[in-house]
């Protein structure tokens, strides 16, 4: 053997398998696109919920590498290794863990018949379309077992073909599908492996008990999906080595290759077409040696549902075999549960099948059982049971007058768990499953009401009767833990069971990793200091009810398995309990004398309760490797029955929130009943306190966190929402019917969206209680905008703290650019281009030299003058990139930016830029398409940063409304829609500039306020976000008092200036406008700035915005702002006659749109500097700015912000919400951050 990167390598293979693998595919281009769209979650889902931090796995047919990358990134203090059989695709692999610095991966050649590997190597092996190729599977998967470690995990997802269906049924499809099994078989595979992996396994070795067999689907339904995969294999036919072997092996001709590529292009360019691809799912456990069994976690997806005893407490019951009763008639085995359930999933998440017992719950009559049977009780029975599954011999130990078994297994759990109202959960069987499956058990649930002597036997034994009659007999009972003597200790408190010096170790050892744990009865909320307890209370705290006792249910205690957690996983002692019990139960089956020795005692754990308030609690519970299905499940139950949504009046509705449109808005009636709405859903994030502690700490250049960025996975975990929202959230849209397959949710889950009638949305919302607050069509009757909106909306009381907002309702706002067209030049135009000016001028402040024409034509070369820029040489491939934003069918041209760089003089002849679409977003590149926001913004951005990437991020949002009852209404602001894809992404672009807004008005403050906390999420990413601050000064850029238009959108119908949004956001940097040189505020619009009556002032503004407000004039517009909102704008930038390419002429342009990007460019460049030395991007700037950044800037202190019948504010020295800070100078600004 040979030792090489910690493995043991086998050196003893043959060279060439017995089996090769032909793979009908090859690795094309077109193959490894498709590959590499493949991911953990929605490639290998059923897996991940077994996953632990320190695995070691082995990922067979890793191809590009995308699921294992994934993999390697679950367990970080763990090793991967991704295995292909040949080396085609490992290059790519290779480069894609580097890309995303993964390096606990490697990537090497292999094959899956004969693996160079030792006996018990790795934790997992898993498998992804790879056996329906391989020559012998049986084979292929003796191996994969061979290489997994004792108590480790096989797993394979193998698609299915005959079962692929689609819509609609176009000519020629069914006969691809015969073709590409023809092929298939032909080259040695099995196209329809997913229903033939179970019993592959079982040849392989594996027991029927040790395999757990599910299904899940691929389903490509949207309209982007549907032209991918379609596209895909139109270009897979000719582009791969399908059709060399179609054509090898007789099955098809080249003519009849190119009819069935173009078959998948009819098919795919029709309107309604799905197409759905269901896989066979196995997780194989390898059981080989009795001692390893306790470390395999049952798995997340087999959950049993709650059941309730007559009063309120739940105990689960397992009982071996059928009957035992000396009185019952013989009766069949049943197969264990949970084998033989067909499951289901959807292709974007791990599967959640809720599979009952309720089928092994046959209530039993009231009889007496056999006094030969003997039960397993309390903490150790699981293992127990498992054990004595293996040494119990039929012949021997099953009691063929009645064909039953003689050994029961019931469950220390009254009450297993305790919920507000008393409802109650049971423990997942699914640790029972040796003993299920060997004959000798089937499951039943109970609760034991009583112990019950009998006069002639007394001392020696006696009943133990159950809530249905049944009755074992107590003498023959094997207890464990401490509750040996005391059993059942239903009526003790445990500090009549538990001694003191194991109440004292135990709190000394919770309390050494921070865990607050006590036992005088009061609850406790601590924070945590490690990941080992996860249940957190909404203020991000760990719950504990000291004592162990459930302070509604004395007596309550948990199972000795409950909690797998620092302190149980360094004991050993339960698996020594284990064996004594089975010791001890066989020598009883046996009739011999018991000694009851050798096992001194073990520790159970505590339970962590669950809900919010009252005491109650959730004891017995398995929370190791499943908790957040198990925990939906009894949360839903819990939610459910405490909304009693079958009694609208036991939770009535409560008003959530309410409008006042602006008069401009005008009902056109009620909205059609069955028109679809797409209602996006956000539920709290309770720990974004933390993530903005974070913000502060990595964006402030004074602190020693200053640039440590967090991942993308840090971020979502500080912004998850707690699992008991997602449960009540859950059950609340299933109770309208709307199941999870039908929930599209955001990479944090903190979002849910669904598609509705407007019917059913005002039923959920109760606005069909209220006619006046029923959906409407609503136009505006200026521009003539449609919408559909209500004024109001209501949930369910329960709801409320478990759902900030849902919209589009109530939001009335109308997203709009901030740039105004001037005037129109033909390119045979004297001055157009940008010319050498033979005369220069001095900005007095900047002291830059600066063309004379700047003043009348911005051009690239004027902003690199005037903002100090020229010179510098940034790097097209050190990983920084600069993106910019587009709404409202704004599209990008690359031919006018070609044209751009050509009249610029740019260095680049071919410029490119990458487009991102998001939401349905097009990039249509006719040139009559082009928008002139697009343009002028990805022709500054980029060409002040050329060659460094760009990309333009082409997102949908706000379509007209059409009167049409089935049509799609998704008026929400797209800025959601974007930062779901955004933050979803590993890689981001480092700056980003947007040059939209809306009155803040307009948009609802837990709208505004949850949207700006999406953006604080890039910041702390690492992300510079850049906004222009728009173009009305104060309001509305009407000085006229006659004529303004800004009044408050409420009642009152005030007079008031209006911020914009999400320039307002504290999260983000608000560029204003000039114009001139030297430079004052813009004045042909006026450069939008003041206060938000959203937003406080961030502590970063304090010195500066107080000294602006300290120099105005006592009463300056007292009422019309909020001097304590947050100040804006920031900065600012030239805004006017800026000179683009707009459908192949040049033409000139303004507004703060202008600004923003070229701000971004400043910073994109300074980002370039710093990466180039290593150092981390800037992020979030403000901190920077409003500290030594202001060095770098250049003070406006000429002009103001005309609006609202006013001449607005005033721009003055330091800060001033017309210019804010000033405009930049680079040169200053990159000594400032390359000095740390």
């Amino acid at each position: 053997m040979i030792v090489t990167n910690n493995y043991l390598y086998r050196t003893d293979q043959p060279e060439v398998s017995p089996h090769p693998i032909v793979y009908t595919h090859g690795h094309s281009e077109s193959v490894l696109r498709s590959h590499s769209w493949r991911t953990a979650a929605n490639s290998a889902g059923y897996l991940l919920s077994y996953l632990k931090p320190d695995m070691h796995i082995l990922d067979i047919g890793c191809g590009p590498g995308t699921i294992t990358i994934d993999l390697a990134k679950l367990v970080p203090q763990g090793q991967v290794v991704g295995l292909e059989p040949v080396p085609d695709p490992l290059e790519k692999a290779r480069a894609t863990a580097a890309a995303h610095q993964v390096d606990n991966v490697q990537f090497v050649v292999g094959d899956i018949h004969a693996l160079d590997y030792p006996d018990g190597t790795f934790d997992v092996v898993h498998v992804h379309q790879v056996l329906q190729h391989a020559g012998d599977p049986v084979q292929a998967l003796r191996e994969m077992r061979r290489v997994a470690k004792p108590g480790g995990i096989v797993a394979a997802r193998e698609s299915d073909s005959s079962a692929f269906f689609w819509y609609p049924d176009v000519e020629g499809m069914n006969d691809f599908q015969k073709l590409y099994q023809k092929v298939a078989r032909s080259n040695g595979g099995e196209p329809d492996a997913g229903r033939r992996l179970h019993v592959w396994a079982k040849e392989a070795g594996f027991s029927r008990a040790d395999i757990t067999l599910t299904t899940s689907t691929w389903c490509f339904a949207s309209p982007e999906e549907v032209a991918w995969w379609s596209g895909l294999w139109a270009d897979r036919i000719f582009g791969s080595l399908f059709a060399k072997s179609a054509i090898e092996w007789g099955h098809a001709t080249k003519e009849e290759l190119e009819r069935f590529s173009e078959t998948w292009r009819r098919w795919g360019a029709q309107e309604d077409a799905v197409f759905v691809v269901p896989h066979g799912e196995i997780i194989c456990r390898v059981c080989q040696d009795e001692d390893h069994l306790i470390n395999i976690p049952p798995p997340s997806h087999q959950v049993s549902t709650p059941a309730l005893a007559d009063n309120g407490v739940s105990t689960l019951m397992m009982v071996d075999s059928t009957d035992s009763s000396s009185d019952a008639g013989s009766t069949s085995t049943p197969e264990p549960p949970g084998f033989n359930t067909p499951r289901t999933s959807h292709r974007s998440g791990i599967d959640l099948p809720y599979f009952t017992i309720a089928s092994f719950m046959e209530p039993m009559m009231n009889q007496v059982s056999d006094k030969k049977s003997v039960v397993i009780v309390a903490g150790g029975g699981a293992i127990s049971v498992r054990i004595l599954a293996k040494k119990l011999d039929p012949a021997r130990h099953f009691d063929t007058r009645h064909g039953a078994s003689v050994l029961r297994a019931l469950a220390s759990e009254p009450p297993l768990g305790c919920y507000a109202g008393g409802k109650a959960g049971r423990q997942d069987t699914h640790s029972y499953g040796r003993l299920l499956s060997s004959r000798f058990g089937e499951v039943k649930f109970g609760r034991v009401v009583e112990i019950k002597e009998v006069e002639e036997d007394k001392g020696k034994g006696g009943w133990v009767v159950l809530a249905d009659g049944e009755k074992p007999w107590y003498e023959r009972f094997e207890l464990a833990g401490e509750i040996k003597e005391l059993w059942p200790s239903g009526f003790l408190p445990f500090s009549k069971i538990y001694p003191d010096h194991f109440r004292k170790r135990m709190q000394q050892e919770m309390e050494a990793r921070g865990v607050m744990f006590v036992f005088d009865g009061h609850r406790y909320e601590c924070e945590p200091t490690d990941g080992v307890v996860h249940i957190l209370t909404l203020k991000g705290y760990v719950r504990v009810t000291p004592g162990l006792e459930l302070p509604d249910h004395p007596g309550g205690f948990c199972v000795g398995e409950a909690l797998e957690n620092t302190e149980r996983c360094k004991l050993d002692k339960f698996k020594r309990h284990a064996a004594v019990i089975a010791a001890n139960v066989l020598d009883r089956l046996n009739s011999k004398d018991v000694p009851h020795a050798g096992y001194q005692g073990g520790r159970e754990l505590i339970g962590i309760p669950m809900d919010r308030s009252e005491g109650k609690s959730l004891h017995g519970l398995p929370l190791s490797h499943h908790p957040s299905i198990m925990l939906r499940l009894l949360a839903i139950a819990l939610i459910l029955g405490r909304m009693s949504l079958a009694s609208p009046t036991a939770s009535p509705h409560i008003l959530k929130e309410h409008v006042t449109p602006s008069p401009r808005w005008v009902s056109l009636g009620a909205a059609p009943a069955e028109h679809i709405l797409s209602l996006r859903i956000a539920l709290p994030q309770p720990n974004f306190a933390t993530l903005e502690k974070h913000l502060h700490e990595v964006s402030d250049p004074t602190h020693a966190r200053y640039g440590a960025h967090l991942s993308k996975e840090e971020v979502e975990d500080l912004v998850a929402p707690h699992s008991i929202s997602i449960a009540a959230v859950d059950a609340w849209l299933l109770s309208h019917g709307i199941p999870e397959s039908e929930c599209m949710r955001s990479p944090a889950r903190d979002w849910v969206t669904i598609k509705v009638p407007v019917r059913l949305a005002e039923k959920m919302l109760a606005t069909c209680d209220a006619p006046t607050q029923k959906y409407h069509v609503w136009k505006h009757s200026v521009d003539g905008d449609v919408m559909v909106r209500t004024t109001s909306y209501s949930l369910p009381q329960a709801l409320h703290e478990h759902i900030e907002l849902i919209q589009p309702t109530t939001m009335f706002a109308r997203l709009r650019s901030a740039s105004s067209s001037v005037r129109f030049m033909d390119a045979e135009d004297p001055t157009s281009g940008p010319e050498v000016e033979t005369s220069m001028i001095t900005d007095p402040v900047s002291g830059m030299q600066v063309d004379a024409s700047c003043n009348r034509i911005i051009t690239i070369k004027c902003l690199q003058q005037l903002y100090n820029m020229v010179g510098y040489t940034p790097s097209a491939t050190n990983g920084n990139q600069i993106g910019i934003t587009g709404y409202l069918d704004q599209w990008a041209n690359l031919e006018d930016l070609k044209s751009f760089y050509e009249d610029q003089r740019l260095a680049t002849v071919n410029p490119s830029f990458s487009v991102t679409l998001i939401n349905g977003g097009q990039n249509d590149q006719n040139l009559d398409k082009a928008g002139s926001e697009a343009s002028l913004d990805v022709q500054y951005a980029f060409g002040l940063t050329d060659p460094i990437p760009g990309t333009f991020y082409s997102t949908a949002g706000q379509p007209p409304f059409i009167a049409d009852a089935r049509s799609t209404s998704n008026t929400n602001e797209p800025y959601a829609e974007w930062l779901d894809y955004v933050l979803g992404q590993s890689v981001v672009s480092q700056t980003i500039s947007t040059s939209y807004g809306d009155d803040e008005q307009t948009v609802p403050k837990s709208y505004a306020q949850r949207i700006c906390r999406g953006l604080a999420q890039l910041g702390v990413r690492g992300v510079s976000l850049l906004f222009s601050s728009g173009d009305f000064g104060v309001g509305d850029g009407d000085g006229n008092p006659e004529t303004q238009k800004c009044f408050t959108n409420d009642d009152r119908n005030a007079m008031r200036f209006i911020p914009i949004f999400p320039a307002t956001c504290p999260y983000v940097t608000s560029v204003g406008g000039t114009q001139h040189v030297p430079e004052v505020a813009v004045s042909r619009f006026f450069s939008g700035g003041g206060f938000s009556d959203y937003f406080d002032r961030p502590s970063y503004q304090n010195d500066s915005v107080l000294s602006y407000l300290d120099k105005l004039p006592s009463g300056t517009y007292d009422g019309l702002y909020n001097p304590n909102g947050r100040a804006f704008p920031d900065v600012s930038a030239q805004g006017d006659f800026f000179r683009i390419f707009f459908k192949g002429k040049p033409r000139l342009i303004g507004g703060t749109s202008a600004s923003s990007p070229a701000f971004a460019a400043v910073v994109s460049l300074l980002n370039d500097a710093r990466v180039s030395a290593g150092l981390p991007t800037l992020g979030f700037l403000n901190p920077l700015l409003y500290s030594k950044g202001m060095k770098g800037l250049n003070d406006i202190t000429v002009g103001n912000s005309t609006g609202c019948g006013t001449s607005g504010f005033n721009a003055s020295e330091g800060w001033d919400p017309v210019t804010g800070l000033g405009t930049p100078n680079f040169g200053k600004l990159k000594d400032i951050v390359m000095a740390g």
